[in-house]
């Protein structure tokens, strides 16, 4: 048999809810996982933007270096157009095993993740 309750919202007197300090609790769980989550997909985020600066930086070197090599590039110093903060420089050296090559060794500063990065390339060329 059915009873009807008196109590508002149609509940019988023995039903019980979450209590209020149940649901702070449980918001609480919810907020520390959240916020984890959030980190980790910001780490990640990062991650990836340190990975194509890299990735740019090499491409970038590689090209400088193949301008050096062939000799279209005769400076000892420069920066790249349209990275305001990227510096390159190059020296050669003389090889005494190899007749008439030099290794020629080239230092790219860029800033990645707000702080100051080097990438160093190093090839033996005539």
């Amino acid at each position: 048999m059915c009873r009807r309750s008196s109590a508002p919202g149609g509940l019988a007197r023995g039903a019980r809810g979450f209590t209020l300090l149940e649901v702070m609790a449980a918001l609480l769980i919810a907020a520390v996982a959240i916020t984890y989550l959030l980190e980790s997909q910001i780490a990640g985020i990062r991650l990836a933007n340190a990975t194509r600066e890299l990735r740019e930086a090499t491409v970038r070197a590689k090209a400088k270096m193949q301008e050096l090599a062939a000799g279209i590039e005769n400076a000892e110093a420069g920066g790249f157009e349209e990275r305001e903060r990227w510096a390159w420089e190059a020296r050669r050296e003389e090889v005494p095993e190899a007749l008439g090559m030099a290794k020629i060794v080239l230092t790219v500063t860029y800033f990645s993740a707000g702080a100051e990065r080097t990438l160093v390339l190093e090839q033996i060329a005539p």
